[in-house]
């Protein structure tokens, strides 16, 4: 595929270049990025029917320790060798944005870009501990989401 992308990574004042656009929103520390990541990108790019997708590269996992991870340029870094999709844009949005959970970066997100449809995935592995995310229920009723499992 062409490693060249279609799309320059998001910034905070471009909303209606994304207007109209379904964008599937995969966040994460990415430490390290691996083929499971491109393998529910591709997944929810199919079924999803995404114009795009951004990885969210988080400064950080409120639920996690962030004892020995790697800067965030550094993860973006390895995130970008890896993505060899076009449509598929590696961000640090969340770090303009001065969001780490995830009900935050998605109200902020969905103010700044009103006419942009916008869908959160992530691995199944992340299913599990859903019920721990920062107002989840209420998350649930600002935007579709979607678990992709893992080859088997």
């Amino acid at each position: 595929m062409n490693r060249e992308p279609l799309f320059t990574p998001p910034n905070l004042h471009d909303s209606r270049r994304w207007s109209g656009m379904r964008v599937g929103l995969f966040g994460g520390t990415f430490n390290p990025p691996h083929a499971g990541h491109l393998h529910a990108t591709h997944i929810a790019m199919k079924y999803l029917g995404l114009d795009a997708v951004w990885w969210l590269v988080t400064p950080g996992n409120p639920l996690k320790s962030r004892n020995g991870l790697p800067d965030i340029a550094k993860r973006i870094a390895q995130c970008q060798q890896l993505i060899t999709h076009p449509r598929v844009i590696v961000t640090d949005i969340e770090t303009r944005l001065g969001t780490v959970r995830t009900y935050d970066t998605v109200k902020v997100l969905q103010k700044r870009y009103p006419n942009t449809e916008f869908v959160w995935f992530s691995g199944t592995d992340i299913s599990y501990e859903f019920h721990r995310w920062y107002k989840w229920k209420d998350l649930q009723h600002l935007i579709p989401f979607a678990f992709v499992g893992r080859p088997s």
